[in-house]
């Protein structure tokens, strides 16, 4: 029998965390034939080895030349909203990427566009929306529900129950207690610990947690 043959893949962003995206596509089997970059503009420019393309401007055409898959590479929230909304315009598909070092039980359920990254472990009966990020050795435990565009960041543990709001940032070693509401577009700080429900738009600090000075722009 023949070897499946690759699917080719162009991720949009060229940073570091489109470096975790572009090493869990190759494990998941996708070619990566370049990246979108809006902020990098000589030409023949290049990213791990693959070529910069264009900025998101060029979505459209390498949609109508037969690219079939688009990965959204981009940490803040709002951006990747943006650029999500395009890839769903020019018809492109955006697949689910999980790193086979991540423990995702069975009954998951994970929307279009979302990573898994490398030992993150998914407990069951959890939902993750479209656009997410579990990233590496985050927990989410039992019965829990991450909407579109949150981002769990590496470290980070989800107790049973938590709901973690659209746009929402858990961040790097952040705990969040059993059956707590994140609010959308919230920022729980690195290391914080929530006892209490967070409002959206809010940034919260601290063990336990406590409003920040500042009220997160959007």
């Amino acid at each position: 029998m023949h070897a499946e043959k690759a699917r080719k893949l162009v991720i949009v962003g060229a940073s570091g965390h489109a470096r975790t995206v572009a090493d869990v596509a190759v494990r998941n089997g996708f070619e990566i034939v370049g990246f979108i970059d809006d902020l990098e503009t000589k030409v023949d420019a290049t990213f791990l080895g693959k070529p910069i393309l264009g900025g998101r401007a060029v979505l459209p055409k390498l949609a109508a030349d037969g690219l079939e898959n688009a990965f959204v590479a981009i940490g803040k929230a709002q951006v990747r909203a943006e650029l999500a909304a395009l890839v769903r315009q020019c018809g492109l598909s955006a697949p689910i990427l999980l790193h086979p070092q991540s423990v995702i039980a069975g009954d998951v359920r994970i929307g279009n566009g979302t990573l898994v990254s490398a030992g993150a472990i998914v407990n069951p009966n959890v939902t993750i929306g479209e656009y997410a990020i579990v990233n590496t050795g985050a927990i989410v435990e039992h019965d829990c529900t991450v909407l579109d565009l949150a981002h769990v960041c590496p470290g980070a543990v989800l107790a049973g129950g938590v709901e973690v709001g659209e746009g929402a940032w858990i961040g790097a070693g952040a705990t969040v207690l059993e059956r707590r509401r994140i609010g959308a577009y919230s920022i729980v700080g690195a290391g914080g610990v929530v006892i209490e429900d967070i409002e959206p738009n809010q940034k919260v600090v601290g063990v336990p947690t406590q409003p920040s000075r500042r009220r997160r722009s959007l």
